[in-house]
């Protein structure tokens, strides 16, 4: 996505409400004793989920905030974290469907700031979504759902968007049973062939490229030139997958 830096000029907060997009403190290193802010508010949106692409914060001094919020002004909030140095949070969800970020540096030391990406509810894709028919958004992300996931899980979902001509996929989270549950990526676009089958447990899978494990051990394969995809989970369900796609036209 386009990441929105507007706030960081402003000195009011600014409200975002597409249903997908991102936001950031602006290119280069943030200035000194700043104050940004941010209400994330898509339209008709249940629950908005925040992922941090990247986070680079003067460590016990400037901070990322995030707060739940009970409305679009965010007359009342509950806060979700305070992010300071640069180890990425788990993926951050506020269940009002309103979000506050809001980012406060002290008078020295700067660094690179932040890059975040969100969704509204409308533009997760998760197992009570059920994966029948195909994600024809060109942005959103998938995920197995909150907590950890069931036994004997099984979902499955077709990413197509309409007019693409590839589509990328990128992990954020990702934690299975190591040779127990699984979780299939395949290319769809000439009959399926497997591109990637993960059998890792509590450990982040590159965001640049994985290996295969198909038979013989095949070349790397990159991420990002999926046509049409299916993403199967099968046996358990991952505990905690989160992905986010983006398509190509």
């Amino acid at each position: 996505p386009s990441y929105n830096s507007a706030a960081c000029s402003s000195s009011s907060a600014v409200a975002l409400q597409a249903d997908f997009g991102g936001l950031s403190d602006g290119v280069g290193l943030y200035s000194n004793s700043a104050s940004c802010s941010w209400i994330l508010a898509p339209a008709g949106a249940s629950s908005v989920t925040l992922v941090f692409d990247m986070l680079d914060m003067e460590y016990g001094y400037d901070y990322v905030y995030v707060d739940q919020c009970s409305d679009a002004s965010c007359s009342s909030s509950t806060r979700l974290a305070s992010l300071t140095g640069s180890s990425l949070p788990a993926p951050l969800v506020s269940s009002t469907g309103f979000m506050r970020v809001r980012m406060a540096t002290d008078y020295s030391v700067r660094r690179e700031g932040f890059l975040a990406t969100y969704a509204g509810s409308t533009r997760v894709y998760d197992c009570s979504w059920g994966g029948a028919g195909a994600i024809v958004s060109a942005q959103g992300m998938v995920t197995d759902g909150a907590g950890a996931y069931a036994s004997l899980s099984s979902c499955s979902w077709t990413i197509a968007p309409a007019g693409s001509s590839s589509v990328s996929l990128t992990f954020y989270q990702f934690d299975v049973e190591t040779n127990w549950d699984t979780l299939a990526i395949e290319e769809c676009s000439s009959g399926r062939r497997r591109i990637q089958k993960p059998s890792l447990s509590s450990a982040a899978i590159s965001r640049q490229a994985a290996l295969e494990e198909a038979e013989g051990k095949e070349r790397a394969s990159s991420w990002s030139d999926l046509a049409e995809s299916v993403i199967d989970v099968v046996g358990e369900m991952a505990k905690e997958v989160r992905a986010a796609f983006a398509a190509k036209h």
